[in-house]
């Protein structure tokens, strides 16, 4: 009867989890990443004229693969988001079940957290990524061990600074693990995990590793100044993610297991040491491992009292850095509408979504202007003013986006 119930429950998790989850997928703009990734998979599919070459490739290539059984969609790639979220609540919960006599609550902040909800409608790595990062740690508690490390494996390839989720294991299975044969599956899983990620790299690039490099260097240009390049505003997002759930981390930290302590303290230092970017969606990975710290050892009232305290505000900061980031979305999409009538390259600041809109090749401004001119780019696309001539202007109330020709 009980299990009945739960089940019941579950149910409506998911329902509640998925309708929040498509419906903002249905209705929100392109985000940064998302740009990337489509763009990718239009290539694959064969019909792109952009290629990032630097992106993890697994979740573009399911993309194109959907794609043909259904045609080119925004909405039907997020559709592999907000599966690869469901899959992720599932086996949050299982994770909860095995721990806890009551893991409904737990297992309903966190499918219902705008942390996880609106990052799984989006087609970025970060979700998948997290399916596995949760499917490892409960083959751990299940002692699986080769599958631990297949699960990990999946996980970087999904999204490569995952690679951080592989040392709490490591370190686990050293010293919590008596059985030394452990250590050796998940290192073998590991291996076996990253097949795919090698096979690629290998197979474009004409190195094992020659991917790994090429992430990482263009990683190092994106983050800006590199090391401590924004350590404060991405200690100040831990503080807005942890804040709310840290009276119960106090009280259940003593108790948590070493795995555990290690996911939710290791990822945050290279994060707000060295990621030069501060989002928040950074943080989700660590979301529920404080959440199953937090609910060991405290009441359901005092449980509550922290979870709403935590969805009001990660519920406002998801929606703070979502607004701020459709500045000038409006003339943007515009400038791309008047870019798609002409041919030409074209260089923008927001080349990723400028590269899946147009068919035409895009190139971010990575060097100086005078040095496309060879490359056949022939417009400026951005919100800058540029001693170039003036092309067209679209100017909306607060900000203007500028077609300019680069002669």
């Amino acid at each position: 009867m009980l299990e009945t119930k739960s089940s019941k429950f579950l149910v409506v998790i998911s329902i509640v989890f998925i309708l929040i989850s498509l419906s903002i997928g249905y209705y929100s703009f392109l985000e940064w990443d998302e740009g990337s990734f489509l763009l990718n998979a239009r290539n694959i599919y064969g019909e792109g004229v952009n290629f990032e070459p630097s992106r993890p490739m697994l979740i573009s290539i399911l993309v194109s693969l959907l794609w043909e059984v259904t045609g080119e969609s925004v909405f039907g790639a997020r559709l592999i988001s907000t599966a690869f979220g469901l899959a992720s609540l599932f086996v949050f919960y299982l994770i909860c079940r095995k721990k806890f006599d009551e893991p409904l609550l737990p297992t309903a902040v966190f499918g219902l957290s705008p942390l996880f909800f609106f990052w799984s409608s989006q087609v970025m790595t970060d979700v998948p990524g997290l399916l596995f990062i949760l499917l490892s740690y409960y083959l751990y508690t299940e002692e699986r061990d080769l599958l631990v490390g297949i699960s990990m494996g999946l996980a970087v390839t999904f999204r490569y600074t995952y690679a951080i989720f592989a040392l709490p294991f490591l370190v686990s299975y050293m010293m919590d693990r008596s059985e030394k044969t452990g250590l050796l599956k998940y290192a073998s899983g590991g291996i076996l995990g990253s097949l795919p990620f090698f096979a690629f790299s290998y197979l474009w690039y004409g190195g094992l590793f020659d991917k790994a490099v090429l992430y990482t260097t263009n990683v190092a240009e994106w983050s800006g100044s590199g090391l401590f390049a924004s350590t404060v505003p991405n200690f100040e997002k831990l503080f807005h993610v942890s804040v709310a759930f840290l009276p119960g981390i106090l009280i259940g930290w003593k108790d948590s297991k070493l795995v555990e302590k290690l996911m939710v303290t290791i990822h945050p230092i290279l994060t707000v040491l060295f990621i030069g970017m501060s989002f928040y969606r950074y943080w989700l990975p660590i979301t529920p491992f404080l959440i199953v710290i937090a609910y060991q050892k405290v009441d359901k009232k005092k449980f509550m009292a922290m979870s709403i305290v935590f969805v009001a505000i990660t519920g406002f900061y998801v929606h703070s850095e979502y607004q701020e980031r459709i500045y000038c979305n409006e003339e943007f999409m515009e400038g791309l509408e008047f870019l798609s009538e002409r041919e030409g390259g074209v260089i923008s600041d927001r080349w990723s979504i400028a590269g899946y809109k147009l068919d035409q090749k895009v190139s971010s401004p990575y060097k100086d202007y005078e040095e496309f001119k060879d490359e056949n780019m022939e417009y400026i696309f951005t919100d800058r003013d540029l001693d170039y001539p003036v092309v067209e202007t679209f100017q909306g109330e607060t900000c203007a986006y500028i077609v300019y020709r680069l002669e």
